[in-house]
């Protein structure tokens, strides 16, 4: 126990300076790394912006899974399951597994793109799981414009064109702009 709040006292060294310069623990690391060095440390994988981060992504992957409960049931989550899809006289038949991944990239996108963009793009984490979503919408627009294309909804295969020109200047400028952050 004693050991713990040390290094808890450690990792947290912001949030408790008074505490933490009592402890034999901490005046052992603060001997072996500098006492300028740890005073400069905003912490350490443990620190409070990364537990955010690790909540906001397991709240997205949770938003996911109940999305694809709530639009295809039980049977959503069946392995080898297949979704449906009536379009005129075209019946599509697609697997579970693209249907959650395409959920789930939608969903991360808008979530990481909402927070990027409140963020000021100064979150790395989030911006980087924005571009990374980005990227996987790219590439399943991609897919989809083949089906498009394919079935002769030239209509729907230059939107998606064009989606995906402005999702890639937007990855650009993401990119761009968290670079110009982490400079600084």
């Amino acid at each position: 126990s004693y050991f713990w709040n040390s290094f808890t006292c450690y990792c947290s060294f912001d949030y408790h300076k008074q505490y933490c310069k009592r402890t034999p623990f901490f005046k052992a690391i603060e001997r072996k790394v500098g006492k300028n060095r740890m005073e400069n440390t905003k912490g350490s994988a443990y620190a409070p912006h990364k537990q955010r981060e690790l909540f906001w992504l397991l709240g997205s992957i949770t938003l996911v899974l109940l999305g694809h409960f709530l639009l295809f049931g039980k049977q959503g989550f069946v392995e080898g399951g297949t979704a449906d899809i009536n379009i005129h006289d075209t019946y599509l038949i697609f697997p579970n597994v693209d249907m959650i991944l395409l959920l789930g990239v939608f969903l991360f996108l808008i979530v990481y793109s909402v927070r990027t963009v409140g963020s000021a793009f100064k979150n790395r984490i989030a911006s980087l799981i924005c571009m990374a979503a980005i990227i996987g919408f790219i590439a399943l627009l991609t897919g989809i414009h083949s089906i498009a294309q394919s079935l002769l909804f030239e209509t729907l295969a230059t939107a998606l064109i064009y989606v995906q020109l402005v999702l890639s200047g937007f990855l650009v400028f993401i990119g761009f702009k968290t670079g110009q952050h982490s400079r600084k």
